[in-house]
């Protein structure tokens, strides 16, 4: 039996936002907590979504569970959720279906059919990141914006002195720089200079998780993977990792 509640439903909101990247996905649930490990169709990004009993109200599994289900089709429910709804899943196995409760002022319930799933979980990516930066996710997601006026790509480039995050196409450049001693940036460690370049559709998506968090962590290394980090209460994680474009 698996079954979770969270009153958060702004949070539950952002949580499912954040799986924007993927079509499908397979929940994997124990005592202990909710998780998903999932890559996009085109085998570019991949979502670690780690949930802990704690990020919900009440949470139940009395045993190991896998179960897969269409992202599209939840993301549908969700578009239907009050700021008062109180969201609950459950996982009916009899019946084949995973169940969304939404209780506020009236009591909602839908259904979603279970997909075929293999048990096996996925391993993340094992990555030498040589950059290590926290800071606050607006100024990323601002950055990104400013970027996607000019490319469809974005660099990022960390140095000892600021990390700097700029584009550049025949239409012109935009360039933002990040001092390390900036009152934005919260952690700053780099074992060595470091660029890469990567897809701005993708990292749209990703930051579409901020309002669950205060604090971004990215890690990326020189033509490398990019990792990208929010924590949210009760100690969930939502990580994105994003292969680069790597130039001839």
């Amino acid at each position: 039996m698996f079954e979770a509640t969270i009153s958060d439903s702004r949070m539950f909101i952002s949580i499912i936002k954040a799986l924007a990247l993927i079509d499908e996905g397979t929940f994997i649930a124990d005592a202990s907590k909710l998780t998903l490990t999932e890559m996009d169709p085109a085998k570019v990004a991949m979502i670690n979504l780690d949930l802990p009993a704690e990020v919900f109200d009440r949470y139940k599994c009395d045993q190991k569970t896998f179960f897969r289900i269409d992202i599209d089709e939840l993301r549908k429910i969700v578009k239907r959720i009050k700021s008062d709804d109180t969201v609950t899943m459950l996982l009916d196995e009899k019946e084949n279906r995973l169940r969304i409760k939404l209780q506020g002022k009236v009591s909602r319930t839908f259904s979603m059919a279970l997909q075929e799933v293999e048990e096996v979980e996925p391993k993340t990516p094992q990555v030498p990141f040589k950059v290590h930066i926290k800071l606050i996710p607006e100024i990323i997601k601002n950055s990104i914006m400013d970027a996607k006026i000019i490319s469809d790509f974005v660099e990022f480039i960390a140095n000892k002195d600021s990390f700097i995050i700029q584009a550049a196409s025949n239409i012109g450049e935009v360039k933002v720089e990040i001092r390390n001693d900036d009152e934005t940036v919260l952690e700053y460690q780099i074992e060595e200079d470091s660029k890469a370049i990567y897809p701005l559709n993708y990292l749209e998506d990703m930051l579409g998780a901020v309002p669950t968090s205060d604090v971004l962590a990215i890690s990326f290394s020189t033509d490398m993977p990019l990792k990208m980090e929010y924590l949210i209460p009760g100690n969930g994680r939502i990580t994105y990792y994003l292969a680069p474009r790597r130039e001839a």
